[in-house]
């Protein structure tokens, strides 16, 4: 078949339509293989016009690119010209390839036992086992177009060295990803810029392999050199994507390279062998195929065989020297990898969202973190270490690495998935919008701000791990680590000219019915609830009464503690022992003369609610909004000493080990008095005429019993969340019966 006079071009010579036409295509190509071998022998005149052949013996002219590109090459020492900056092949090899002639052995059915008998086959030496390929079975790269254009061989060996040299460009250019430079180019420096020129020659090994890699450059953000790269970057930005195309480049650089991939799952692992497998897959009439300008490119290293297995190794047919180790493996979290060496080792995803949870316990965290170590034993000492993902825990991998950095440089990059204007930067998370925050990756999609707002909606914590790379999840064991320090709580004590003047008062209580030296002790908290000059509600600690007593001492102490402050409310949790205490209750507040109000409350079934409700002490006390009004109750040293002593010493763990909590208990139920909301006057307006009909039916209900017998039971008042909606103040001075039936009678009234 004869010849166009644009292929002719690619190959280097100069035709007229006339001798193209009379000109085959087999016969340019051995003329063009001619030249390359003339290159590989140093021989400058037939590299530029090789002797006539052929049928016809013609001489074909050289185009003026082919020519100024020979004459451009330096020769070495002994006349011979170098091979073509990091091409691992000789010019004749080459040549080969952009013919579409094999010059590999065929892939193998299956990985041979020995390897070195495998590269031996696939070298051809072994030529019973190699199997004859089928026509059109390989690329042909001068008949085709690649990037859209027609390149010569020179431009060919071109883009061949761009790819190995430009991951961004290797990326969009050329496996066509929807990388943006503004978002992506910034990443693709993170990774290692290869350049390895000059390193292959005749009779190349191991050796000057190894040698190349340490002189492959990459530096800290201090300019110290190091092997190791930390990547953390948003969800959705492609960060394993190109780390996966940088595995190709790596291959592309060093056809001997021997890649570890580790993640944290063995299903992960298999996902990007699968990936890298099918960027080298060629199918010959797949023109949809994003690889094929690839495939045009590295016809040397295509696959063209359908990747059946993900787990098994990746073996290169353009590797040269036997080696125990794979061109590509994976491992996972889930397996071992003793005996395994690698020359670049990925460590993609290896901490995710099952193995760094909060409820994932420290020890086992630090088991995690110690395996991820010790896959850092698998490089060998000249090789590079990429770490990829986004944050968890503050204790995670990532964390302890990066808390390293001074003594162990490493290049570190860490993005969110934006980055809020300076003037907004006090605005709360959730509170932020689209004008507030620019955008790392605006061209996500056309909704990408909105898209984010919905993830934030949904879940808060993983979107901070996931999309802003802020380890927001705790360990459990952190999550409730109480942060009481005695000289915080010093400080939240006052006097009381500087207490509120005004505020409802409130008593909680944490139960317990038994002396006996294994029992709980039982603790009343007394305080005022108090509104801030910004809108904030807080609590001022007036009495903490503590002890072991038996159920009537415990109701009689709960009774008397009412009568001394008269609460708004009294909260008492409803344990099984409820029904005895308040049989306690009725004698000792009739004994007292107090109107009851309390709120039995059923307990939460939910796991560690007890702890969740001191959390709360803690926020209140970081936010200056719990105080201990000092000097108002009796006996004060009584309870503020060992109060202090139980929140400093409580840990929230589920067995507390012997440390007293009734303490911090008690006070924690007071925060079910605290407001969710500030409340309009209208809402007051309606919960004043409330209270006021609350108040007219209690006292009919205590001048019923006063006038007929019995106490009965009294149903508890629930508690209000709007705040100043606290039942008037009774008299003091008489009892509440007393208080009750003037509101009813009038002033005059008297018992």
């Amino acid at each position: 078949m004869s010849i166009s006079v644009e292929e002719a071009a690619r190959l280097g010579f100069k035709l007229t339509e006339t001798e193209a036409k009379v000109t085959t295509r087999e016969t340019l190509e051995n003329n063009f293989l001619d030249r390359m071998k003339a290159l590989d022998a140093g021989n400058q005149a037939l590299a530029i016009t090789p002797e006539a052949r052929g049928s016809q013996e013609k001489v074909y002219g050289p185009t003026d690119e082919w020519v100024q590109f020979v004459l451009g090459l330096k020769r070495k020492e002994d006349g011979t010209y170098p091979w073509y900056l990091s091409e691992a092949a000789n010019w004749h090899h080459l040549g080969q390839t952009f013919v579409g002639r094999e010059w590999l052995g065929p892939e193998s059915e299956e990985e041979a036992e020995d390897e070195e008998e495998e590269i031996a086959r696939r070298a051809g030496k072994d030529k019973k086992k190699a199997k004859k390929k089928e026509p059109n079975s390989v690329p042909v790269p001068y008949r085709a177009q690649i990037l859209k254009e027609e390149p010569s061989f020179v431009g060919w060996l071109g883009y061949r060295d761009k790819a190995r040299k430009d991951l961004f460009w290797l990326g969009v250019s050329v496996l066509k990803k929807n990388w943006v430079s503004e978002t992506h180019q910034q990443v693709c420096d993170q990774f290692v810029q290869k350049n390895f020129d000059g390193v292959y020659h005749p009779g190349y090994n191991l050796t000057h392999v190894q040698s190349a890699f340490d002189t492959q450059k990459r530096f800290d953000g201090e300019g110290r050199p190091t092997k190791e790269m930390i990547l953390l970057d948003s969800r959705g930005f492609f960060k394993s994507t190109i780390d996966g195309v940088d595995c190709i480049q790596w291959m592309l650089n060093v056809p001997d390279i021997r890649i570890m991939i580790v993640t944290a799952t063995k299903e992960l692992a298999r996902g990007f062998m699968k990936e890298i497998k099918n960027y080298l897959f060629y199918q010959p009439h797949n023109e949809e195929s994003t690889s094929l300008d690839l495939h045009l490119l590295f016809p040397d290293y295509i696959l063209s065989k359908a990747p059946s297995e993900n787990n098994t190794p990746l073996l290169l047919r353009v590797r040269k020297h036997w080696q125990k180790d794979k061109s590509v493996s994976i491992s996972s979290m889930e397996s071992g990898q003793a005996g395994a060496h690698c020359d670049v080792l990925k460590r993609d995803d290896c901490t995710n969202e099952q193995n760094c949870t909060p409820g994932t316990p420290k020890p086992t965290l630090a088991l995690l973190n110690s395996k991820i170590n010790t896959t850092g034993n698998i490089p060998m000492p000249w090789g590079f270490i990429d770490n990829i993902g986004t944050r968890y825990r503050a204790d995670d991998w990532f964390g302890q690495r990066i808390a390293l950095l001074s003594v162990s440089p490493a290049k570190y990059f860490c993005r969110a998935c934006w980055v809020v204007k300076e003037q907004y930067k006090a605005v709360p998370l959730k509170q932020l919008t689209e004008e507030m925050v620019v955008l790392n990756f605006p061209k996500l999609s056309k909704t990408a701000f909105q898209d984010l707002r919905m993830k934030l909606a949904v879940d808060e914590m993983v979107f901070r791990c996931q999309q802003l790379n802020e380890p927001a999840m705790e360990a459990e064991e952190d999550k409730f680590k109480i942060a009481f320090t005695i000289e915080e709580l010093r400080r939240s004590t006052i006097h009381p000219s500087a207490a509120a003047k005004e505020g409802n008062i409130y008593i909680a209580w944490d139960t317990a019915y038994s002396k006996n030296k294994q029992s709980d002790y039982s603790a009343g908290a007394a305080a005022r609830r108090f509104r801030r000059a910004d809108g904030r509600w807080g609590l001022e600690i007036l009495e903490i009464r503590h002890g072991k007593w038996t159920s009537s001492e415990l109701a009689q102490q709960i009774a008397q503690m009412d009568k001394d402050w008269n609460p708004v409310q009294t909260i008492i949790e409803k344990t099984i022992n409820a029904e005895l205490l308040e049989l306690r209750l009725q004698e000792w507040y009739k004994r007292l003369d107090f109107l009851p109000r309390i709120w039995w409350r059923e307990p939460n079934p939910e796991p560690d609610a007890k702890r969740n409700r001191i959390k709360q002490l803690e926020i209140l006390l970081v936010a200056d909004l719990l105080k201990f009004v000092f000097g108002v109750a009796k006996k004060q040293l009584d309870w503020i000493d060992p109060t202090f002593d139980q929140l400093t010493s409580y840990t929230g763990e589920r067995k507390n080990k012997g440390r007293k909590d009734d303490i911090p208990d008690a006070m924690s139920m007071l925060w079910y008095f605290l407001p969710l909301h500030v409340p309009t006057q209208q809402e007051l307006d309606l919960m004043q005429q409330r209270q006021e009909l609350l108040w007219q039916a209690h006292a009919r209900q205590v001048w019923q019993k006063a006038m007929f017998g019995g106490w009965g039971t009294q149903k508890p008042q629930q508690p209000s969340l709007i705040p100043n909606m606290a039942p008037p103040t009774a008299d003091q001075r008489r009892g509440a019966m007393s208080d009750a039936g003037k509101r009813l009678l009038g002033p005059g009234f008297r018992i």
